[in-house]
C-alpha cells in the first residue's frame, strides 16, 4: 500500500490553530450527526425541503459557537455604526442619529444572504446526488444478483448446487438492506422493538433466513458473532462453495 506524502500545513490552518489554540470544535459526536444517512423519501420531494432533523441546519442552530460568532459580529457592526454617527451629546443624540441616518438596510446583509442561498442550493444538490447514487447502487445490486443467478443456472446442472449458491447471495442482499435500515433507525435514536427499527440480527434470522432456508442455524450464529462486514463473509462462503463444486 502506497504511503500518502505528508503535506505542509497551509497558512490558513496555521492561523486557525494559532487563534483557537489547536482546539477542534467538531467532536466525534458532532461528526456522527453530520453524516448524511438514508433519510430521504424520493416520493416526498417537497417535504424533504422542510427537513430539520439530521441536517446541517440542526447542527449549526444548536451550536453555541455559532451564536457566539453571530453576537460578536453584530456587536462589532453596531459599534462601528455608532462611531460613524459623530454624536457628542450623549445617549439620546446617539439613538436619534443612529435610527435616522444609520438604520440597518437590506444592503447591509447582502453578502450574508448571498452566502446562505449559495450554501442552501449546494446542500440540496448534494442531497439529491446522494439519493441518486443510492438509487442506482440499489439497481446495480439487483442487476448483479440476477447475473449471478443466470450464470449459476447455465453452469451448474444440479438444482441443489445452484440453490446452495443462490441462498448465500440472497442472504447477503437481505443483510445489506437490513443493516442500511438499522443504521438509519439508530441515527434517529430508534431501538430494536420500535416500529421504525428493523430489529436485531436474531429477529432477521427468525423472520427471513430460517423460514426461507437461506441460512442454517450454525451459519447464522457464525455471522452474528462476526464483527466485520457480514456481506463480505457471505461472499467468501459463496466463492468457497463455487470452488468446491
Amino acid at each position: 500500500m502506497a504511503l500518502v506524502p505528508v503535506q505542509s500545513p497551509s497558512l490558513f490552518s496555521s492561523l486557525f490553530k494559532l487563534l483557537t489554540g489547536g482546539h477542534n470544535f467538531i467532536v466525534t459526536v458532532d461528526r456522527s450527526r453530520l453524516i448524511i444517512k438514508n433519510q430521504y423519501d424520493a416520493n416526498e420531494s417537497l417535504l424533504n425541503l422542510f427537513k430539520f432533523s439530521g441536517t446541517a441546519i440542526q447542527f449549526i442552530f444548536f451550536k453555541p459557537v455559532t451564536w457566539f460568532c453571530i453576537s460578536l459580529h453584530y456587536f462589532g457592526f453596531f459599534y462601528v455604526k455608532s462611531l460613524r454617527t459623530g454624536c457628542q451629546n450623549g445617549a439620546s443624540c446617539w439613538v436619534d442619529d443612529f435610527t435616522e441616518k444609520y438604520s440597518i438596510q437590506f444592503t447591509d446583509i447582502t453578502v450574508f444572504t448571498t452566502l446562505v442561498v449559495f450554501l442552501f442550493v449546494s446542500y440540496n444538490n448534494m442531497c439529491y446526488r446522494i439519493l441518486e447514487k443510492q438509487y442506482f447502487s440499489s439497481q446495480a445490486i439487483a442487476g448483479r444478483i440476477s447475473s449471478l443467478a443466470m450464470h449459476c443456472r447455465s453452469v451448474l446442472r444440479n438444482p441443489a448446487n445452484r440453490w446452495d449458491l443462490h441462498r448465500l447471495i440472497l442472504a447477503a442482499q437481505q443483510t445489506f438492506y437490513w443493516n442500511l435500515r438499522k443504521v438509519d433507525a439508530e441515527s434517529h435514536s430508534y431501538k430494536p422493538g420500535d416500529a421504525d427499527h428493523p430489529g436485531s440480527w436474531e429477529d432477521l434470522c427468525a423472520a427471513s433466513f430460517y423460514p426461507n432456508n437461506l441460512l442454517t442455524q450454525a451459519e447464522a450464529e457464525c455471522l452474528g458473532r462476526y464483527k466485520g462486514n457480514k456481506c463480505n463473509l457471505l461472499f467468501a462462503w459463496y466463492d468457497r462453495s463455487l470452488r468446491l463444486m
